[in-house]
């Protein structure tokens, strides 16, 4: 999350999501009691609707605070030219549309703001998920050809079928500025997001929790 200023009024952004009158993406921590070796088990898993908190602390170039609501991980249909040989023999397109909406409290200023942010999961590899931010409304989205035409890469999930190696998530570059992730899956029903960014615009941290 990034504050800046535009003609007197207020907006934030951090790296691709964005508030209504402010908000942008989301980071995590390592501690894996569950290990998910394969694209096909992450997206079983993901798949279905999560309570969402978010906590947001920057030492500079960004807001400090909590954000709570929720998320869901939905299935998105085929279409024409939208399903590839993989999806086909898996038997549906392996492609989840992420959603998240809730409000973030600035911790300086006690302001809340309401926003959301979609992002797309591919999971069409054998052991390898991307995500890539999506840029368009939600009416644009109706299927996985849509979705991806519209999408453009924030980064990957490398998954092992060693138990004791976590899920490794590719560091995401935004301008100058360094993204780099964990993800700690803790059980059926909990897994934690954590990115550290560091460079010479902004640097903090973003831990998001996932329960259901």
């Amino acid at each position: 999350w990034a504050r800046t200023a535009r003609r007197g009024a207020a907006s934030y952004m951090y790296c691709g999501a964005s508030l209504r009158r402010g908000i942008c993406p989301a980071p995590a921590v390592r501690m894996v009691v569950l290990s998910i070796g394969t694209s096909a088990a992450l997206h079983s898993y993901l798949a279905g609707r999560w309570s969402l908190t978010k906590r947001l602390d920057y030492s500079f170039g960004g807001l400090s605070g909590n954000f709570a609501g929720s998320a869901s991980f939905d299935p998105l249909p085929a279409s024409s030219g939208g399903i590839s040989t993989a999806d086909l023999l898996r038997g549906g397109t392996y492609l989840l549309l992420f959603s998240e909406e809730g409000a973030f409290t600035d911790d300086a200023s006690s302001q809340m703001f309401e926003g959301g942010r979609r992002l797309l999961y591919d999971c069409t590899g054998e052991n390898i998920v991307r995500v890539s931010f999506i840029d368009a409304p939600a009416s644009d989205v109706a299927d996985a050809a849509a979705a991806r035409k519209c999408s453009r890469v924030f980064h990957d999930i490398h998954l092992s079928s060693d138990a004791d190696v976590p899920p490794r998530l590719t560091d995401h570059p935004c301008g100058p500025d360094i993204y780099s992730g964990s993800m700690s899956i803790k059980s059926d029903e909990l897994f934690e997001l954590c990115w550290d960014v560091s460079g010479p615009r902004k640097t903090g941290r973003v831990r998001s929790t996932f329960s259901r």
